[in-house]
């Protein structure tokens, strides 16, 4: 009789044992589920925040862009103002100089 009880407390522990150690791989499983769910999370948010501030810098330098050209865009609309302003206040010398020209060639 001691034996056989000896031998079910002895079946009952490796029972137990089995149930300890599928508990203890359904908990691992669990774990490595949820650290690689977390995992994918934390990628997803680093892509996220990478793809934001891509966009932001873009977005500046677009901006930077777009004032360069304008200021180059008026500086050279205010050049050639300046040139049409010269030009036109050269019209009287030419003109003169043009028919001096053109009476000094007659005359010859």
């Amino acid at each position: 009789m001691a034996n056989d009880n000896i031998l079910i407390e002895i079946k009952k522990t490796e029972q137990e044992a089995i149930k300890i150690e599928e508990n203890a791989q359904k908990k691992k499983d669990k774990i490595i589920v949820e650290a690689r769910k977390k995992a994918q999370e934390l990628i997803d948010d680093a892509v996220l925040s990478a793809e934001k501030d891509s966009k932001k810098n873009i977005d500046a330098a677009k901006n930077t862009i777009a004032k360069k050209k304008d200021e180059i865009i008026k500086k050279s609309s205010n050049d050639a103002d300046k040139m049409v302003q010269k030009a036109r206040e050269n019209i009287p010398k030419a003109s003169e100089s043009v028919v001096s020209q053109f009476i000094k060639n007659i005359k010859k």
